[in-house]
């Protein structure tokens, strides 16, 4: 029998989950130990590793590994979304802003090995022996901003998570803190991520969703509204769901209670989140709306967020956003 063993706690909990599936991709079905063997092959390969890591994946079983493997390792890792059409200068420009040293591709570990001094936030996760995360911003406001997580702290929120058994979609994306969340709940509860190739073919979607009894899905909006459009709860049994969360966007009321219609029976929650403050539930009552395990300020209308696992800080911005008590100005009212 393989005897597993990890120094990181939260990989050390997955090896309880060995015998359950993990994840699903391309309609095949890999099982935790599966997932834990080829984590134990990429730790082989970083021990000659040094600096940042970015991966180019989605959610297939090399990406996660990989990513679990640079947990283990206490590096800092930056997921980046492989697509078909891959906007390449997009991409060398955030190997720049997030000070990447190599990129994962396809079974290979490219050098950047980026000239530039490493930002004081990155050598104090070295010096601590942490694991980090960098996340970029969409750069609709011009280039895309680098920020800096804290891993361990991130995964300590999924440590404590009870262990459940049920299959989950992985639509929110590979390199963005929601679908990361996602992600780590998966692996957290010992449940089962179901990856799709195509995220705007609902009709897969749903057919998913029927295969695999998919009992969460986490959705945008917009998603949502395709799903009630498109009329695929005519062509497919999607009574597995039990929870629908949604955010990312703007949920209309008018919406909500036509997906309340159309779903009777499943529950949908509604969480917030931005990469700088990270992922939370929210609690709705008297059409108040409470954020959950996040402390807030409002001033001069402006909304200001803390939360123990948001951003240390930007790599290529103006980190005046996070005033002296660690409160990040979202912008938002």
């Amino acid at each position: 029998m393989h005897n597993l063993n990890f120094s990181h706690p939260f990989l050390n909990k997955l090896i309880a989950y060995k015998d359950l599936n993990c994840l699903v991709y391309k309609d095949k079905t890999y099982s935790y130990l599966e997932l834990l063997l080829e984590v134990e092959k990429y730790i082989g390969q970083l021990n000659n590793l040094k600096g940042i890591i970015g991966i180019l994946g989605d959610y297939n079983l090399k990406s996660i590994a990989l990513l679990l493997a640079c947990i283990e390792k206490r590096l800092i890792v930056a997921p980046f979304l492989k697509l078909k059409n891959q906007d390449f200068k997009e991409l060398e420009d955030k190997i720049y802003e997030g000070q990447i040293d190599y990129l994962y591709d396809e079974g290979r570990f490219i050098p950047y090995q980026s000239k530039q001094l490493k930002h004081n936030l990155i050598y104090t996760l070295q010096n601590h022996s942490s694991s980090g995360l960098i996340l970029f911003s969409s750069g609709s406001t011009g280039k895309p901003k680098a920020m800096v997580h804290n891993l361990d702290v991130i995964l300590n929120v999924y440590q404590g998570k009870k262990p459940k058994v049920m299959n989950i979609v992985l639509f929110l994306m590979f390199d963005h803190i929601g679908g990361l969340n996602t992600l780590f709940n998966v692996l957290g509860m010992g449940a089962c991520g179901i990856a799709l190739e195509d995220r705007k073919n609902i009709e897969a979607l749903a057919q998913n969703i029927q295969k695999y009894q998919v009992s969460l899905l986490p959705a945008s909006p917009s998603l949502l509204n395709l799903i009630l459009m498109s009329g695929v709860k005519e062509k497919y049994d999607l009574n597995s769901l039990k929870l629908i969360t949604y955010g990312t966007e703007k949920m209309s009321d008018s919406l909500l209670n036509r997906l309340k219609l159309e779903f009777p029976k499943v529950r949908f929650h509604q969480t917030f989140g931005t990469s700088e403050v990270g992922i939370a539930q929210t609690k709705t009552k008297d059409n108040m709306i409470k954020l959950e395990g996040m402390a807030y300020k409002i001033i001069n209308n402006e909304l200001y967020l803390k939360s123990k696992t948001q951003s240390l800080g930007y790599l290529n911005a103006d980190n005046s956003v996070f005033d002296e008590e660690g409160y990040f100005a979202t912008g938002d009212l």
